[in-house]
């Protein structure tokens, strides 16, 4: 009797193995919660011969493919969340008081990846170089950072996510910004004046009444004329599930409270909008005037059908690197605003504006220099791009860096490239540099290119290259 029931324990245990494998003949998971692409079935064959991921492949496409995934995935983590107090998901920080944070800004949180001054330096000057381009064409340029919810709301961290006594990288670009002239709305300094809390506490957004504030100063600071909505009434709708509640429990989520505001929609879609997350919005509005360029990200979501409500016709990006001269020229705004989230702050000095570096004249008597600057010459769609980094023997934190080209015409322009962040084989350097120009620009045939770098008065040029256009 005893041999009996170890067997049938033995039969039950691999039935229940089996049901994930299964269960894919006839419920296969289709869908996923998660931030990520599900894994396609590999092929056996690569290139004319065998695949030798294969195996490894076909394990990826059955983690994500496996029968009742969902459901495993959300009772895991509710065994795990209850039980042990921790996540599921790599995605996902379990807070205290059912607060869920996004793991990708635990080191804003955390301060512990501090950037370099040069780092810092490189994106207020890449937005300073944005707003001098905008400005150019007569139009009017503002730059705002949204905060992380754990930098607004730490309190409800795990308490093992201890700061440090740093400064983050956006209080530190702030004095940047200002130097730079940049027209910036400060968003971390509105929310922390605000009593009651105005982000989502199971998703890693602002609620809808933050939303609203943040539009309202937007609409302040370039002076747009626009309804407050001070007075709007709103419904509370108890059933939302934010986007890290269902990574974390892909069913049976706990839903929670946001603001619906009962808001007229005098706009309409000239895209052919499927969702207010697509990449490429334009919206009209005859009962507004002005037109606005705004480049956003998932905050912006929430923002549209106030945003939009505004002006009489916007254009909503979220591509990047910004392609702004390309849009400005297509569109022609009289505003443009740049909202970045603050955990992507940092891409800013990697991947700059796409958009033709601007002409300059250096300061200073010009000397020369030997040194190991580096310099490339890429195709870029409709600009030549010009990249490279400095020499460590010319480098200081606030140098300019200029790229000279003399076509076979006899040519010559004079561009300030944007400092970058930039990676070259097993060297990563601060002082990486990228300048675009446009190609019909430059005549046909060999080029001349000169960096010069500016520093404390002193230009010096540190590397000619050759070069055919």
């Amino acid at each position: 009797m005893r041999q009996a029931g170890k067997i049938l324990y033995m039969i039950l245990a691999m039935v229940i193995c089996m049901v994930p494998s299964v269960g894919m003949i006839f419920r296969p998971t289709t869908e996923t919660s998660e931030n990520k692409e599900m894994a396609a079935w590999p092929s056996v064959t690569e290139d004319g011969s065998w695949n030798e991921n294969y195996l490894e492949e076909a394990g990826e496409y059955f983690d994500d493919h496996f029968a009742f995934r969902p459901e495993l995935v959300a009772s895991d983590a509710r065994i795990r969340g209850e039980l042990f107090g921790v996540s599921s998901s790599d995605q996902v920080i379990l807070g205290r008081d059912g607060w869920l944070y996004y793991e990708a800004t635990s080191n804003d949180y955390l301060r512990q990846t501090q950037i370099s001054d040069r780092a810092i330096y490189n994106i207020a000057h890449n937005v300073a170089l944005m707003q001098q381009y905008v400005e150019s064409q007569g139009s009017q340029f503002l730059f705002t950072v949204t905060p992380n919810k754990n930098s607004l709301y730490g309190e409800y961290m795990p308490y093992y996510y201890r700061q440090t006594a740093l400064a983050s990288n956006a209080e530190r670009l702030k004095p940047y910004l200002e130097q730079e002239g940049v027209h910036y709305l400060d968003l971390f300094e509105l929310f922390e004046d605000q009593e009651e809390i105005l982000y989502l506490k199971r998703d890693s957004h602002w609620n809808n009444k933050g939303a609203l504030l943040a539009y309202n100063a937007m609409m302040d600071q370039v002076r747009q004329p626009h309804d407050t909505y001070e007075d709007t009434p709103y419904t509370i709708d108890d059933t939302y599930i934010g986007d890290l509640n269902s990574m974390l429990y892909p069913v049976g989520a706990i839903p929670e409270e946001n603001q619906v505001y009962d808001l007229p929609q005098n706009y309409a879609y000239v895209t052919d909008t499927r969702s207010v997350e697509d990449s490429w919005i334009q919206t009209i509005n005859p009962q507004a005037s002005g037109s606005l360029l705004m480049y956003r990200d998932s905050f912006g979501n929430t923002l549209l059908p106030f945003v939009s409500n505004a002006w009489e016709n916007a254009w909503y990006s979220q591509y990047t690197p910004y392609s702004i001269q390309l849009d400005m020229e297509s569109c022609l705004p009289d505003t443009v605003i740049v909202e970045r989230v603050e955990r992507h702050l940092t891409a800013l000095g990697q991947n700059p504006p796409y958009m033709e570096s601007p002409q300059a004249v250096p300061a200073g008597t010009e000397m020369v220099a030997d040194t190991q600057t580096t310099v490339s010459v890429s195709d870029a769609g409709s600009f030549y791009g010009i990249q490279g980094i400095l020499d460590d023997s010319v480098t200081s934190e606030d140098c300019r860096i200029y790229v000279r080209c003399t076509d076979g015409a006899g040519n010559v322009r004079t561009m300030e490239a944007f400092p970058v962040t930039r990676i070259e084989g097993s060297r990563a350097s601060d002082y990486g540099y990228q300048c675009y120009i446009r190609k019909e620009s430059v005549s046909t045939g060999s080029c001349t290119m000169e960096i010069l770098v500016e520093s404390q008065g002193t230009l010096t040029k540190v590397q000619t290259w050759n070069s055919e256009f």
